[in-house]
């Protein structure tokens, strides 16, 4: 047979069945069709006597195509091909080289052995996109593993490694990377030497002791509510009851039971949001189609201006993605302090277990300081990260053209400023172009990338790569004041700001945000990133923020902000004193204090950021309404699995929506008028998953 994503090279009565759809084998119709074509080929030939499933990509396989989700699954199913690997009369063996995840694992378990490379891991994360292993995963692993070790991996979604893999009965054998084949193939020789058994997952039951004397409602409860967290309650349940099936019910019952929790599952809110996000999420970041891989330069070594929280952040990025980096700063006592901070940074992770020592010593010496910026000559890249001031960034900008070569890349960090009138000062202006980390950048997954009038593709491209390079998700913007993510942030924050002068408690506030699924709730946040970012100190108090300010409190940094933390910032407590304030300043400043009901303090902060995320469509800060809701979801804590603001709308309703905010116009005032192409939208009834077909003049 013709093949095009595998090959099949029978050698002394070993068939070895290749997956070769790089990157990942991610296993589509046409892999899974050919993969089921040679087991069988295999089947019928009497010289054959074992099968190997191995890859020739860099990974055994990332599972299923997502994207077939949307399409329809045709051609062989995966448990066509489990079948003919578990029923054969052949010994088959998975040979798995550094990941296998989700269908590829349950392949893999369908197999008589499995062998991997020491440096793999395997894992069924289909909860993270609101689904549940519906490839008998459910049914197999709990049979091979202990049920505790099958639980956790199928309700945490994450991978385990090798080594926890041979020592749980996951895999029979594990080598070294460089030998994995040659050791692989020895193994299933000494296999058909022996004249070892096959091995049928299915044929197996569970340990009596896991089926008897555990609680394993207990055992699972806290996993099922972190995991709610992130993906809603739906998937997390219908994976516990799909595991709990192979406890009591015969293999092809629990087949059955887990298909029914596999379509409750995906067919539910929740996945449908968490499979938009995940697309979402690759579009953001796609690059222009008319640029050629070798016009463009992806940086190796980087410059960062300026040492403080932000440039420091950014610095601990570079030096994570095994980046050379040099950070500038004016000051050597900042530069020393910036540098002190970055390796204590690094020593609290090694202190948790996150890092070893030698991956930080490894990481600190990628870091460089200097006080000239003549040392910055030799980046392909360099980040302004000083404060908001334009003069001082125009006069940076302006200095690098005379320390950097012509074809380095210029950005800046900037989170509000114009970056047009700073790339005004630069020859070459098309290399200037703003990177907008968000604080903490060695944590936050966002990175917006800003396009100015005259950033070239290629420039735009190169950073779209880069960003994938340092681990971030990158979603392209344009310039305007705050870009996309804090600029709808600002309008959040107004109400809050409004519904607390009117009497709403702070605590009231992010109690119903977190409900609906934020990590934490505005006023939380706002203590956590300091009250008195951007706050005027000689300024006569406008909002609840600079009256708190002015008191002293100023987030968690001082322990007292809209909250007191008398035990530490993890421990926040009803602060008297802070309400007290803001109640005395709204009565002074006269604001009519108002009853609102817990649904309309929600639809306040989230219609708010709708409202502007339809101005930002309309001017083309972004190109397509997902990249707002992307921006939402990695950067500011947006329930994941209600999709981002603008999906949560559209899921709402696009007239209803127009209807809550048309009567917060007439109730509030301007800051309410709806956004023209909301108007639009409704009135020719278009929705935004049909974007390119929308007219925004």
């Amino acid at each position: 047979m013709t093949t095009t994503q595998t090959k099949l090279t029978i050698k002394e009565s070993i068939a070895v069945i290749e997956m070769c759809r790089p990157p990942v084998n991610a296993l589509g119709e046409i892999l899974r069709d050919e993969i089921k074509a040679h087991i069988d080929a295999c089947e019928n030939n009497p010289d054959v006597k074992a099968m190997v499933l191995a890859s020739n990509a860099p990974i055994f396989s990332a599972g299923a195509d997502i994207s077939e989700f949307k399409t329809g699954f045709k051609g062989a199913s995966l448990a066509s091909i489990q079948e003919a690997l578990e029923q054969s009369k052949k010994i088959t063996v998975a040979l798995i080289n550094q990941k296998s995840l989700g269908g590829a694992s349950e392949i893999a378990v369908a197999c008589h052995y499995r062998v991997c490379d020491e440096k793999a891991y395997i894992g069924f994360p289909e909860v993270s996109l609101g689904l549940i292993p519906g490839a008998g995963g459910t049914q197999r692993l709990p049979r091979l593993v202990p049920f505790k070790v099958a639980l956790e991996m199928m309700l945490s979604g994450k991978p385990i490694s090798a080594a926890m893999a041979l020592e749980s009965g996951l895999v029979d054998h594990v080598t070294s990377s460089e030998h994995l084949r040659e050791e692989g193939l020895a193994f299933v020789a000494k296999l058909l030497q022996d004249k070892s058994p096959t091995k049928p997952t299915c044929q197996q039951s569970v340990k009596v002791e896991d089926a008897q004397n555990a609680d394993w409602a207990s055992v699972a409860e806290p996993l099922m509510k972190q995991m709610a967290k992130r993906v809603g309650p739906t998937a997390p349940k219908a994976c516990f009851d799909a595991v709990m099936n192979a406890l009591d019910k015969p293999f092809i019952e629990g087949l059955k039971e887990e298909q029914a929790l596999f379509f409750k599952a995906i067919l539910s809110q929740e996945s449908q949001a968490l499979q938009y996000a995940f697309f979402a999420q690759r579009q953001a970041s796609k690059q222009a189609e008319s640029i050629s891989a070798q016009d463009l330069v992806v940086p190796k070594k980087v410059g960062v201006i300026g040492a403080g929280l932000m440039g420091g952040g950014i610095a601990m990025v570079m030096a994570n993605a095994g980046l050379e980096v040099h950070v500038i700063d004016m000051s050597q006592p900042n530069l020393d302090k910036g540098l002190e901070k970055i390796k204590d940074n690094y020593a609290i992770s090694v202190k948790h277990g996150k890092l070893s020592q030698a991956d930080m010593d490894a990481r600190l010496a990628h870091i460089h300081g200097s006080i000239f910026m003549a040392d910055l000559n030799a980046c392909d890249l360099v980040i302004e990260a000083v404060f908001e001031d334009m003069d001082l960034k125009k006069q940076i900008f302006a200095e690098l053209c005379n320390n950097c070569p012509k074809d380095t890349i210029l950005a800046t960090n900037t989170s509000a400023l114009d970056v047009n009138e700073i790339a005004s000062v630069v020859v070459n202006p098309e290399r200037v172009l703003g990177l907008h980390f968000f604080s903490p950048a060695q944590v936050t997954h966002l990175l917006e990338v800003v396009r100015g009038e005259k950033t070239s593709d290629a420039v735009m491209d190169a950073m779209l790569i880069f960003a994938k390079k340092i681990k971030k998700t990158a979603v392209v913007v344009g310039v305007c004041p705050g870009f996309v993510g804090n600029r709808l942030m600002f309008k959040y924050l107004k109400q809050v700001n409004e519904m607390i002068m009117s009497g709403v408690a702070p605590s009231r506030i992010d109690a119903i945000m977190k409900d609906f699924g934020f990590p934490m709730g505005p006023c939380l946040m706002c203590d956590m990133v300091g009250l008195d970012l951007g706050w005027q100190a000689n300024r006569a108090p406008k909002d609840p923020r600079d009256v708190l300010c002015q008191a002293g409190r100023l987030g968690q940094k001082t322990k007292a902000g809209f909250y007191d933390y008398p035990k530490d910032i993890r421990h926040p407590e009803e602060s008297n004193e802070a309400n007290e304030l803001l109640k005395s300043f709204a009565k002074s400043a006269g604001v009519k204090q108002e009853s609102l009901t817990d649904l309309e303090i929600l639809e306040r902060c989230i219609f708010a950021l709708v409202n502007e995320g339809f101005k930002v469509l309309a001017e083309g800060i972004v190109a397509r309404p997902s990249d707002i809701d992307v921006i939402y979801l990695f950067g500011y804590g947006f329930p994941p699995y209600k999709g981002g603001p603008m999906y949560f709308a559209e899921s709402f309703g696009l007239q209803k929506v127009l209807e809550v905010i048309g009567a917060f116009h007439v109730r509030y005032g301007d800051f309410w008028k709806p956004a023209p192409l909301l108007v639009q939208m409704v009135q020719e009834n278009k929705r935004l998953k049909d974007w390119s077909t929308v007219s925004a003049d």
